[in-house]
């Protein structure tokens, strides 16, 4: 059972296990039932398949799944929101509800709204709102508009025995050793 050039420049043989196709092939649609699986690779190393509601491109070695473009966009399903879109050589942009969020440049990334971290380490620039907790605050120079809450004392940092420290309401010490 062999049919010749029925479908392209190929050849599609029928066995026992399913038709063997060889050659070059042309469709329109391929159209395989749930939980069939297409199967590329010596080992079939790399499916793509659907299961219920579920859609897969599995690469089954844990080898890389490269995904090469210098324009990839990932979008949502009905292509009405960008979700992730990355440029070659240049910006990778993050979407929440398809507002742009994060995004990268050539001197660092920019983030839209409020970042929460559970921990930060290196320099902090710009300007910056909020509570610090658990940390400590250095630099040269600094300024503050508003209040500036202190739990119980300000340390000089070359000389910690020396202190401003508000023990109780309406109360404050200037401590020295």
């Amino acid at each position: 059972n062999t049919l010749k050039n029925r479908v392209g420049l190929g050849t599609v043989s029928f066995t026992n296990t399913g038709p063997v196709v060889s050659g070059i092939v042309t469709a329109n649609t391929i159209r395989l039932a749930d939980d069939n699986k297409i199967q590329l690779g010596n080992s079939s190393d790399l499916e793509i398949y659907h299961q219920s509601n579920v859609s897969y491109i599995d690469d089954t070695t844990g080898n890389q799944l490269r995904i090469q473009a210098n324009d990839l966009r990932i979008r949502k399903q009905d292509g009405g929101e960008e979700m992730i879109t990355a440029f070659a050589n240049g910006t990778v942009k993050l979407y929440y509800n398809g507002n742009q969020k994060f995004t990268t440049s050539n001197t660092g990334a920019e983030i839209t709204g409020t970042l929460v971290a559970t921990t930060f380490d290196g320099n902090l620039t710009g300007n910056v709102t909020g509570n610090i907790s658990g940390g400590t605050v250095a630099g040269s120079t600094g300024t503050f508009s508003g209040d500036v809450s202190i739990t119980d004392k300000i340390v000089h940092t070359d000389d910690t025995n020396t202190a401003i420290r508000f023990p109780a309401n309406d109360n404050f010490t200037v401590e020295t050793a």
